[in-house]
């Protein structure tokens, strides 16, 4: 939970919806190497026009497959 959080810049002391722990409960466990790759993804500096990832932490979760599939896809943009 808490490193779900960093990636909204959550503190860790807000209480999650019922709607975002029960979603939560829905992806449990939490693979290791998927969650790396996620806070790897939703830490990249990504353009405004190309950035897809989710805003909040329910959309996140409620979409986590897809999400850790376009996690892994990504590559970070060249800068020259």
């Amino acid at each position: 939970m808490k490193r779900l959080c960093r990636l909204y810049n959550r503190r860790e002391t807000t209480r999650w919806s019922k709607k975002e722990l029960d979603a939560l409960k829905y992806i449990e466990p939490v693979d290791e190497e998927d969650l790396r790759t996620i806070e790897r993804y939703y830490g990249a500096k990504i353009p405004p026009d190309k950035d897809y990832r989710r805003r909040d932490l329910q959309t996140l979760i409620n979409n986590w497959n897809g999400e850790v599939d376009r996690a892994k896809k990504f590559k970070a943009p060249s800068i020259l």
